[in-house]
């Protein structure tokens, strides 16, 4: 043991004066108490000690009242974001159903990012008068909100003749030869040709070579020249150019008696508008030969007349012998397509490939469309015999080759109300 520096062995005890103090029990429970925690209890010893001891107890409790306090506020400020975003997704739909129209119109799409953008601008601007609608702007928007809806246009029921199939089927029969000697005098006189023609069937039927009327022999080159006169091969062939031309005629018909909605009937505007028109067409035929496939891409040139030096429009490029520009994304926005399909495409036909909503996100970089496939979704667009597919160039689209290679023809029509500079003009527009 060691006393004041020295060492003492059990027999130095009785030489030692040694000082032993007491405590007494009110000191003990003044000075002495444990702690608790994931260790053995520790003893916190001296007045000094426990009264930083119980500053420290104190701490944790305001430090635990705290947290509580900021996770609270935590919990709060998420249920207010939420409350916020709510907010602001009922009232961009309710601008939305409030203002929509056929169209080009601004509202169509109007969504919460439009909403939030708007009051932010109002934020920043400090203003609120600066943001408000001028007259004619809430005039426009007051007629078109106290608009009467139309009632809903009876669908078009009409059927795409099979062009190809009845091209076919009138070169096949233009293309038959058949030999036809007619004789005048029967020729001239339908009543005798009808005589002659039943007659002639009678002595074909009974194989007689002796005239039934007269009792008298038939000259060979007579029968052959009557048989020549009445072909069934040359009537055969009258017939189904007749049954053809009926063919034909209750196709055009058909397209003729179609009777489409009275303008009346329809909104004051289209999608793009009344000043739209067909700025391109072409036809695309994916076949076992020209089984291509695309990647994903938007719709950014469009084609035009000559290249001129215009701000905005740019970059230039030449396809097929016809100039092409890429125009301002104000343009674009502007533009329409309709894909016709004169032939079904199914899954295996290599069908049109899109990302429903890509085109709102305006014109992409390479890596923007990576990233935009990857959050998706994929709509594949299989399409019947004689449906159609409308679509917005600036949507994101692709198409594989065919699976199973067959005729797979589309016509592409593009069209667009957006005028261009007076320097410019559509290389084809109807």
């Amino acid at each position: 043991m060691r006393v004041d520096g020295r060492d003492l062995a059990q027999t130095d005890f009785t030489q030692v004066a040694l000082a032993v103090r007491v405590f007494n029990r009110d000191f003990v429970a003044a000075s002495v108490f444990p702690t608790s925690g994931d260790v053995a209890p520790i003893f916190i010893i001296g007045k000094q000690n426990v009264e930083k001891q119980k500053q420290v107890d104190q701490l944790k409790i305001t430090r635990g009242k705290a947290q509580e306090t900021v996770e609270s506020a935590r919990r709060a400020k998420f249920r207010a974001d939420g409350s916020l975003d709510k907010f602001c997704i009922d009232q961009a739909k309710v601008i939305k159903d409030m203002l929509r129209s056929a169209g080009s119109n601004p509202y169509n799409n109007y969504n919460k990012g439009d909403f939030t953008d708007r009051a932010q601008k109002m934020i920043t601007a400090g203003d609120q008068k600066a943001h408000a609608l001028n007259d004619t702007a809430r005039d426009k928007l007051l007629a078109q909100l106290r608009a009467s809806p139309k009632a809903k246009v009876a669908p078009l029921t009409y059927r795409l003749p099979v062009l190809k199939s009845l091209a076919d089927t009138v070169t096949d029969l233009l293309a038959k030869t058949v030999v036809s000697a007619a004789i005048q005098s029967l020729k001239d006189d339908a009543q005798l040709s009808s005589w002659v023609h039943s007659g002639l069937g009678l002595h074909q039927a009974r194989g007689i070579a002796t005239c039934l009327f007269c009792d008298q022999p038939m000259a060979k080159d007579r029968l052959a020249a009557l048989e020549a006169h009445f072909s069934t091969e040359y009537e055969d062939l009258q017939r189904k150019l007749g049954e053809q031309i009926g063919v034909i005629q209750a196709a055009i018909k058909t397209g003729t008696d179609l009777v489409i909605p009275n303008a009346a009937e329809l909104y004051d505007e289209s999608v793009l508008g009344p000043a739209a028109v067909a700025v391109r067409g072409i036809l695309f035929d994916k076949n076992p030969s020209a089984n291509w496939k695309v990647p994903w891409h938007q719709d950014l040139s469009i084609a035009v007349n000559q290249r001129a030096e215009l701000r905005s429009f740019g970059p230039w490029s030449v396809k097929a012998g016809i100039t092409h520009v890429q125009p301002p994304i104000e343009v674009l926005h502007q533009m329409c397509t309709i894909r016709l399909h004169l032939d079904a495409c199914g899954p295996e036909n290599g069908p049109l490939k899109v990302i429903p909503g890509s085109h709102h996100d305006g014109i992409l970089t390479d890596a923007q469309i990576v990233s935009r496939i990857k959050r998706g979704p994929i709509q594949i667009c299989t399409v019947p015999q004689d449906g159609a597919v409308l679509m917005r160039p600036l949507i994101l689209h692709a198409s594989s080759a065919a699976e199973v290679p067959g005729h797979r023809r589309v016509i592409h029509f593009e069209f667009c109300s957006a005028e261009l500079p007076k320097t410019l003009q559509w290389a084809d527009a109807v």
